[in-house]
């Protein structure tokens, strides 16, 4: 699966699957919206678009197997390289999809991680994105190296159907180092979350004030606004993530802080969540 984002000189054609529920097609305007958004944040073109008004999705490949195939030759005629949809797709979906349009397919999700991955700019941010991409790509390996046993024949005469030799042998590695990357990862954001809280304890003289909202509604530009921080301030989803605090001073009152008698109402400590 490609995991690397396209730098701002590249620009991946790709096609947009609907999947909305018929009784919120109200809604597929404002979806098909963000999801050009996504993808132009992601360095993606939007070449295409399919709509599916999936009330039960199918086990196997989420759509009907028409509107697979409408997908593909879409993809064709557009020239599209990659393929998103906007749910969730269990791996044995996403590669059955993929089978068929022969191109990459990815859904919701790895479009949000692969956002969050150009974006991030702190270590723990960066952890953490790495993290939610190793936790999705685990359940995902067996689909990545079915192609080795194929070179190979399959399981061969006499086999018992499953996976076996060189592709099982691979999984099976990559579980691994896999499943070591993840408590690797788990323990070293543990560790940055510790150090953190004790950086904020040490801040009695302060009380706090978060400025939460969905992505792009405006939290870094009145963060700007009232402490002067200088926080990168963008018209596009999840331009920012990494948590940011700075501090705002405030008019002196009579009335002390309630941790300190020594201590008067002179500072705020403003973050964007």
């Amino acid at each position: 699966m490609k995991q690397p984002i396209p730098t701002s000189r590249e620009s991946v054609p790709a096609i947009v699957v609907l999947t909305t529920p018929t009784a919120r097609k109200a809604e597929e305007e404002d979806r098909a919206a963000e999801m050009a958004s996504l993808l132009e944040t992601a360095g993606r073109s939007t070449v295409g678009q399919v709509v599916q008004h999936c009330d039960k999705p199918i086990g196997a490949t989420y759509i009907g197997s028409g509107k697979i195939e409408e997908i593909a030759r879409l993809a064709i005629e557009r020239g599209a390289e990659e393929i998103y949809f906007d749910c969730s797709l269990s791996p044995r979906q996403q590669g059955n999809i993929q089978d068929v349009v022969k191109r990459a397919v990815y859904d919701y999700e790895w479009l949000i991680l692969e956002i969050f991955a150009g974006n991030a700019r702190t270590e723990e941010a960066k952890l953490a994105v790495e993290l939610a991409r190793a936790k999705y790509l685990k359940g995902r390996l067996r689909r990545m190296w079915t192609h080795l046993d194929r070179q190979r024949g399959g399981s061969g005469p006499g086999g018992s159907g499953f996976l076996t030799g060189t592709g099982e042998k691979q999984i099976e590695m990559d579980r691994r180092q896999v499943r070591t990357r993840i408590q690797n990862l788990e323990d070293k954001l543990e560790h940055i979350a510790g150090r953190r809280e004790r950086v904020v304890a040490g801040r009695t003289e302060c009380f706090n004030v978060a400025l939460v909202g969905y992505t792009n509604a405006g939290k870094s530009t009145l963060m700007n606004a009232l402490t002067k921080a200088g926080v990168l301030a963008q018209d596009r989803l999840f331009a920012t993530l990494d948590t940011r605090t700075a501090r705002r001073a405030c008019p002196s009152t009579a009335t002390p802080m309630p941790c300190s008698p020594t201590r008067w109402a002179s500072s705020a400590i403003c973050r964007t969540v």
